[in-house]
């Protein structure tokens, strides 16, 4: 071997060595963001899972709180529903005895009429 073979030699040596150790280094890098995208996934899981979980109990807040407005409006319907019918009966027993009060001046009336004539 001459110089020249050895110069060669010694800088395909040196080339493979640099060679391998950019292999390893992205090698590391490729496992450095590999393992950073599995970190990122499992936390966009996780926070997944909390909306999900959020969402879900806001969806059920939603349905209770509707179902609590419409039992208060059904209830304020109904009471007046009652009002109104309480509202009916009295005014039917206000007419009522408004009769029975003129038929009662009437009779008192009469009877008034038959004393003086009696008296009479």
């Amino acid at each position: 071997m001459d110089a020249r073979d050895k110069e060669r030699a010694m800088i395909l040596s040196q080339a493979s060595e640099k060679y391998e150790n950019l292999e390893k280094e992205l090698r590391r890098a490729l496992e450095e963001v590999e393992r950073r995208e599995r970190a990122l996934r499992n936390e966009r899981s996780v926070m997944m899972s909390e909306v999900k979980e959020k969402m879900d109990a806001l969806k059920a807040e939603e349905r209770r709180l509707g179902m609590d407005v419409e039992q208060r409006k059904q209830l304020e319907r109904d009471r007046v529903q009652d009002f109104v019918q309480r509202l009916r009966n009295a005014e039917a027993q206000r007419v009522a005895a408004e009769k029975r009060l003129v038929e009662i001046e009437c009779e008192f009336a009469e009877f008034r009429r038959e004393v003086r004539r009696n008296s009479r």
